[in-house]
Formats: C-alpha cells, structure tokens, sequence
C-alpha cells in the first residue's frame, strides 16, 4: 500500500499577510494505492479499517489539543 497526499495551502495565512485565511491547509486528499491479490471489496475493506484505526488518519480528521512550550537552554 502506498498513500499520497496533497493538500491546498494558502500563503497568505501561513505567512501572515491575511488574517482571513486559515494558516494551514484547506483541504488534504490522501490517495490509497493498493497492490494486492485480493478483491476489490476486500482491498475497500483494507483501507477502511486503516483510516479506522490509523493515529496519523485521525489527527488529521479530529480536533486534536495542542501545547507548546518554550525550553531556553
């Protein structure tokens, strides 16, 4: 299984010339590229269960609490 992501990002948020646009990606679409001797239902039901069960999957579709903090060495 191989993914590819690509996403929309506006530059005028990240690099704060507007406060209208979000500073992060507007969109991310993940393309699953599966090679398999299985079926088409059964490869469906392999990449469902990894946007499931996959951490990196769900960071991206949940609101997830961040917290910075600042070390000074």
């Amino acid at each position: 299984m191989e993914l590819e992501l690509e996403g929309d990002l506006d530059l005028n948020g990240f690099l704060g010339i507007s406060d209208q646009v979000r500073n992060g990606f507007q969109q991310v679409r993940i393309t699953f590229k599966v090679k398999a001797d299985a079926s088409e239902d059964q490869i469906t039901d392999l990449v469902q269960a990894a946007q499931k069960y996959s951490p990196v999957f769900d960071i991206f579709t949940k609101p997830v609490p961040v917290f910075a903090r600042i070390e000074i060495k």
